[in-house]
């Protein structure tokens, strides 16, 4: 009986164990989201900001610590108003009550300290412990955060941003389609969150932080067309107050720029944090500097410069080439109604 006992115990310790371990190794990652949502605000602007709130804010794995506003695709009152919308719109439909801190509405401009809402807010959340930061616009309240209080960078524990390029790699869109118009190619779009505040960019690449970059060249791999769009607009919740909101959008992409559908950039980082095995990446060294072979010498332009060509790198990054999923394995948690209990 002692030997029974004595095991009965032993195994109850190693169930007991096992549980906190899986309790524990469960914990959800802390994620901090930093973007210039502007799905529905006037004219043709990219929706895909919110698509990776709303994804994220589905993952029960991530903990939205909090989220903050930027200028970008819009000025500071649209971005700011419309991310607030969208956190009500995922709190009636998953419950979950998300903090919405207003951001910078200019570029960062040293050596000016700017303190917002947001920048409080994010230092608040870096004191309480690590945090994995995720930038879907322009780097300008990490650059307000980190110039006052660089100590916080600790605590990062990765950066993630939709930027970056291949020297010599322009942006057109259209690349092989028939229906742009614009040079026969179609428009040519640049590295834009880079572009919009590239003192921010040059700033955070100071400092010790583990940086992924999911550039232009990653989101070409998977496009959301017509079809993929009223499949979103039938589902519930969020996700069909998005894609209602991103028809302008798709009719420039299919108007303009000659294609079937949009390339969703943001939505790939929320891919990322979410299933980052189905990407391909690598440690690349990176610099910020200008790129006169995209679109020749009279119109150089600023790029977050990546590969082994960047002798003078002044840093490495994570950099993320290959999708090796599809549009299918992309939407599919978007396309399912969460089984969530609403407000």
């Amino acid at each position: 009986m002692i030997g029974t006992g004595f095991g009965l115990s032993a195994l109850l310790g190693v169930l007991v164990a096992g549980l906190a371990f899986t309790s524990a190794s469960a914990a959800p990652q802390r994620v901090w989201i930093d973007t210039d949502a502007a799905c529905g605000a006037p004219g043709r602007v990219d929706p895909d900001d919110c698509f990776a709130l709303a994804a994220l804010a589905r993952n029960e794995d991530i903990e939205i610590v909090g989220i903050s506003t930027v200028f970008g695709n819009a000025g500071i009152e649209s971005t700011d108003t419309i991310t607030r919308a969208l956190a009500f719109e995922i709190a009636r439909e998953t419950g979950r009550l998300l903090q919405v801190h207003r951001g910078a509405a200019s570029p960062f401009s040293p050596p000016v300290l700017r303190e917002t809402d947001a920048t409080q807010a994010l230092a608040r959340a870096l004191e309480e412990g690590p945090l994995t930061l995720v930038a879907l616009g322009p780097l300008t309240n990490l650059a307000d955060l980190f110039s006052a209080r660089p100590d916080l960078a600790d605590n990062v524990t990765n950066a993630v941003a939709v930027m970056g390029k291949r020297e010599g790699h322009a942006f057109h869109p259209a690349e092989g389609a028939t229906g742009g118009v614009l040079f026969g190619h179609g428009p040519l779009f640049r590295d834009f969150n880079l572009c919009e505040d590239t003192e921010a960019a040059r700033l955070l690449a100071t400092l010790d932080i583990a940086v992924t970059l999911l550039p232009y060249e990653l989101a070409r791999q998977v496009e959301i067309t017509s079809q993929d769009l009223a499949v979103l607009t039938a589902s519930t919740g969020a996700v069909s107050w998005v894609a209602e909101r991103s028809k302008a959008w798709l009719a420039f992409w299919q108007e303009d720029v000659g294609r079937d559908g949009f390339y969703p950039f943001d939505l790939l980082a929320a891919e990322y944090l979410s299933t980052p095995d189905r990407f391909d990446c690598a440690l690349e060294p990176a610099r910020i500097a200008t790129d006169r072979k995209s679109y020749g010498a009279l119109l150089p332009q600023t790029g977050l410069l990546v590969g082994e060509a960047q002798a003078a790198a002044t840093h490495k990054v994570t950099y993320c080439t290959r999708y090796l999923g599809g549009t299918l394995s992309l939407l599919e948690g978007l396309a399912v109604t969460p089984d969530h209990s609403p407000l």
